[in-house]
């Protein structure tokens, strides 16, 4: 029981203060997938142990059957982790994560950046964004178009449809992309249709393009680059200042992707 409950402390510290390479697709894997393995192995381990203690009088021999059954758990999870994040790194499509508090730090400063946009502007607004979770925790006065459908119900029966998305009129696009210099789509196995469809639809010219958040890495090199309607634009004069400002924005080099 002792040896378990270490496992689970270490798989706690790991998951809490390691660099984490994660696949798109896996990302719900972790550190859940970790914990289920100890869960199924725990018993093993208890079993082993009594076992052990029944049928092996040598303290040294016991104190090795217990390391061996130890060792079994912490192997298959990190074989589990080496597996997806190698096929994720292999293919491009990775995240890495610093730390979770890291990572919420960028959702938190762009949601309430946000949220304090609608805020001034007076009514809720309408964010595109493939992340529905710690940004709109932080930005409650927008509503969303979610490309999964997890909290998007048209999305959720009917799939992704770009006509959908474009006839909902949303003011801001927070568009995930593999490189910080132009947009190119991320998460492709997830979002196979926004490639071709929504990335490069004319009706994205009713957009502008104010550059891209430093705070959030996706894949080796990619960035979230933020677009903006430009007839919001026009009715709330204050607000691409706004967001260059408090987002720090970053203009890339060769300009609008």
């Amino acid at each position: 029981v002792a040896c378990v409950a270490l496992a689970s402390v270490a798989c706690i510290v790991f998951f809490a203060r390691i660099h984490m390479l994660m696949g798109y697709a896996h990302r719900f894997l972790y550190p859940y997938g970790q914990v289920l393995w100890l869960t199924l192995f725990a018993p093993m381990v208890v079993m082993g142990g009594v076992l052990v203690r029944e049928r092996v009088r040598s303290v040294l021999a016991r104190r090795v059957w217990v390391a061996v059954f130890v060792a079994a758990v912490v192997a298959l999870s990190g074989w589990t982790v080496w597996r997806m994040g190698r096929q994720a790194y292999e293919r491009g499509d990775f995240a890495i994560i610093e730390t979770n508090a890291l990572d919420s730090d960028g959702y938190r400063r762009a949601g309430r950046v946000l949220d304090e946009a609608a805020s001034r502007t007076g009514r809720q607004l309408t964010l595109f964004h493939h992340n529905m979770g710690e940004l709109m925790y932080f930005a409650p006065r927008w509503d969303s178009i979610d490309p999964v459908g997890l909290v998007d119900r048209y999305v959720s029966r009917h799939g992704f449809d770009v006509d959908y998305v474009f006839g909902r009129k949303p003011e801001l696009f927070l568009l995930p992309s593999m490189e910080r210099e132009r947009i190119t789509p991320y998460g492709a196995e997830l979002f196979p249709d926004i490639s071709e469809s929504l990335y490069r639809d004319p009706r994205m010219e009713g957009y502008e393009y104010l550059g891209y958040y430093p705070d959030l890495v996706f894949g080796r090199d990619g960035r979230m680059h933020v677009l903006a309607s430009r007839a919001w634009l026009g009715e709330a004069g204050w607000a691409e200042g706004f967001l260059r400002r408090e987002m720090d924005l970053v203009e890339p080099v060769s300009g609008r992707p």
